[in-house]
């Protein structure tokens, strides 16, 4: 998996690295182990992928959110800061980010 993370759970901090291709595939994986991970509100999250090329197609992001949505619905107050190499990765970050928000399902 092209996705590491480390999480503490006594200061309620997670931090993700990219690394390399990271495919729709990997993104579901990683997502499927922090539904594990008992995190709590209030989480910080640094997701860093400056060495990573994201090579997720919007659909495949779009089918993936409502999948993965079961990590983060029981989480208020979440804080995540992104570092990506350039604007694509960037982009690509907020595209799930807007997918991703709860006020669309309502």
């Amino acid at each position: 998996m092209s996705i590491r993370f480390v999480y503490d759970a006594e200061n309620n901090v997670l931090h993700e690295t990219g690394t390399g291709d990271v495919t729709l595939q990997d993104f579901a994986e990683y997502r499927e182990k922090l539904a594990e991970l008992g995190m709590r509100s209030g989480l910080r999250c640094l997701a860093d992928y400056r060495q990573a090329t994201v090579k997720i197609p919007y659909e495949g992001m779009r089918a993936t959110v409502p999948k993965t949505e079961a990590v983060t619905e029981k989480l208020e107050d979440v804080k995540v800061a992104i570092c990506t190499p350039d604007d694509l990765g960037f982009g690509v970050a907020r595209m799930y980010g807007a997918l991703s928000d709860r006020e669309q399902y309502m």
